[in-house]
C-alpha cells in the first residue's frame, strides 16, 4: 500500500524548464521533506501490535516524487478495516476496491487510519511549501 506526491504534469514540467537548477533542487528538497514527514507521521499513527507495521513503512524521493510504502501485508486491512467495519474516505474508494476480500469469511476489524491522514495532514504542507518556494522563484526570476 503506498501514497505518492508526484509533481509530473505538462505545467510544472515547462514551469520546472524556466528555472535554474539550483531552483529545482529546492522543490525537489521539499518533496523529501514531505515524503520524510509523511512517513514518521505515518509511524507514529500506526497502531503498534507488534510493531511489524510500523517497521515496513518507508519513504523513498526522487526526483520530482516522493512515496511512503506501508509494505506490511496487512496494512490496508488495518487502514481501511474489514467487514461490516470498513471505511474508506470518499476520494480513496477505488483504490480501496482492490484490497476487497472475497467474502469467504467475515471478519469483522475496524479501521485504524495511518497512512492516509499522514497524507493527507503532509500533502498540504507540501503544497504551501511549493507554491512559497515558487512563487518566491519566480518573483526573483521575474527581476532579472
Amino acid at each position: 500500500m503506498k501514497v505518492a506526491y508526484k509533481y509530473n504534469d505538462n505545467g510544472f514540467a515547462r514551469s520546472m524548464k524556466k528555472v535554474t537548477s539550483d531552483q529545482q533542487k529546492m522543490v525537489k528538497d521539499e518533496i523529501a521533506v514531505a515524503t520524510r514527514n509523511t512517513s514518521r507521521t505515518a509511524k507514529s499513527f500506526a497502531p503498534v501490535k507488534h510493531s511489524r507495521l510500523k517497521n515496513s513503512i518507508r519513504g523513498k524521493a526522487k526526483g520530482f516524487t516522493g512515496e511512503t510504502v506501508a509494505s506490511a501485508n496487512y496494512a490496508p486491512y488495518v487502514e481501511f478495516g474489514t467487514g461490516m467495519l470498513v471505511n474508506v474516505p470518499g476520494e480513496l474508494t477505488e483504490y480501496a476496491m482492490q484490497f476487497k476480500g472475497k467474502g469467504i469469511r467475515q471478519v469483522n476489524t475496524p479501521s485504524q487510519p495511518y497512512l492516509y491522514p499522514a497524507f493527507f495532514i503532509n500533502r498540504k504542507k507540501l503544497s504551501k511549501e511549493v507554491d512559497r518556494k515558487m512563487r518566491e522563484i519566480f518573483s526573483k526570476h521575474s527581476r532579472r
